[in-house]
């Protein structure tokens, strides 16, 4: 549905923006939003060599700036060709919010192009007060009920995602925002689509980055009962978890 899109194409840009944050404001970033992200007055999130993500104020509301950088010159002469990470951020996560998973409102997709090829993008989303997973969980480090419900919601929504044949990539407590009793999974960069082909190693990576990351994050006292609550999903899901990194709890 593009009804409720602000679309603009040219030979220099791709613009996909939610009319409902369409504002001369906003097109005034469009138009030069590096200036904006490096602007001394912006609140940096992350910057490396992946990405640089800020915080910026249009119209009273907070929004998220997401610059997709290039690792090499190879990738980024292969980006001339391929989906910009932006614009699968986009994609993605607009299908996720029309399914029901909670995440920061999706605003625009950038891409800055030279005719068909494309080259620097930025992804724009709301900005959601709360807190990192991964701090929020060691609040609960006293309160197991809590925790657990916590899992489980992380779990509820890796199960909606491999329900739409999807594999989100990078599931980890780092990538979930708690808010207002409410969980916000953020960072679509490696969304895809699960493969039939693929090994089952493959179409379970996010349940398995998940388990991985708990036994390096979760605080230690709760860690037994979190890794048991997760298995006994694998197990009533059918899920096999093994490696290296794979702890054994004993049901």
């Amino acid at each position: 549905m593009t009804d409720n899109l602000f679309i603009k194409k040219n030979f220099n840009i791709c613009l996909f923006c939610d009319k409902k944050f369409y504002t001369p404001e906003l097109e005034n970033i469009f138009n030069d939003p590096d200036f904006h992200l490096f602007s001394p007055t912006t609140i940096i999130l992350q910057d490396n060599f992946k990405s640089r993500i800020g915080v910026i104020t249009v119209n009273g509301k907070k929004l998220v700036i997401k610059r997709h950088n290039f690792k090499s010159r190879w990738q980024q002469f292969k980006r001339y060709f391929r989906q910009t990470k932006s614009s699968k951020s986009w994609y993605y996560s607009r299908l996720l919010i029309n399914k029901n998973i909670s995440i920061p409102h999706p605003v625009a997709c950038l891409e800055k192009r030279f005719g068909p090829f494309r080259r620097i993008s930025f992804f724009f989303y709301e900005y959601v007060e709360g807190i990192q997973g991964e701090e929020y969980l060691r609040q609960l480090s006293n309160s197991p009920a809590e925790a657990s419900e916590v899992i489980a919601a992380v779990l509820n929504t890796i199960d909606t995602i491999q329900t739409l044949g999807l594999i989100h990539g990078d599931i980890r407590l780092a990538n979930f925002i708690f808010s207002e009793n409410k969980l916000y999974l953020i960072d679509f960069d490696d969304v895809r689509k699960r493969s039939w082909y693929k090994p089952k190693s493959m179409k379970n990576r996010d349940i398995r980055g998940f388990r991985k990351d708990l036994c390096f994050n979760a605080p230690e006292n709760l860690l037994p009962q979190l890794l048991k609550q997760l298995d006994q999903y694998c197990l009533e899901k059918n899920i096999t978890i093994s490696g290296p990194d794979y702890q054994k709890v004993s049901l």
